[in-house]
């Protein structure tokens, strides 16, 4: 059984995958880089994430706690990987939805950018369902 703070977490940390997309590209242009695509990016984005989280990172949320190796440490490298993996799944599948040759790209870019956005998630998610910075010896 969920708890509230879990079921907040689920809701909640989806949405920061699309608030660092846009924060990167504003910081990076120095200024607003978007005209209509911004709901294309958001909704893409929103949309990845929730699959991603309910997909590899709830999963792997519970396998930790199940464990007993729950910390947010371990919870943000998890999310980490999971993030890219959801990262490289969605590079594929857009290229197959664009009618472009399809191809795992194992790139640095797609390396980096999975990992930051699926361990951001991780932090949102860990800190709003509870879980301890580093789990205490009993």
């Amino acid at each position: 059984m969920r708890s509230n703070r879990e079921i907040l977490a689920i809701i909640i940390a989806p949405w920061v995958s699309p608030l660092v997309i846009i924060v990167t590209a504003i910081v990076r242009s120095g200024g607003w880089p978007f005209h209509f695509e911004i709901n294309i990016i958001i909704s893409h984005a929103v949309l990845t994430s929730y699959a991603g989280l309910l997909i590899i990172g709830v999963p792997i949320f519970r396998i930790l706690r199940r464990l007993g190796r729950l910390n947010l440490l371990m919870l943000i490298f998890a999310g980490g990987i999971g993030g890219v993996v959801v990262f490289i799944l969605f590079s594929l599948l857009l290229s197959l939805a664009l009618g472009s040759k399809p191809h795992l790209a194992f790139s640095t870019s797609s390396v980096l950018w999975g990992s930051i956005l699926g361990a951001s998630v991780a932090v949102v998610y860990g800190l709003i369902a509870g879980v301890p910075m580093i789990k205490s010896k009993q």
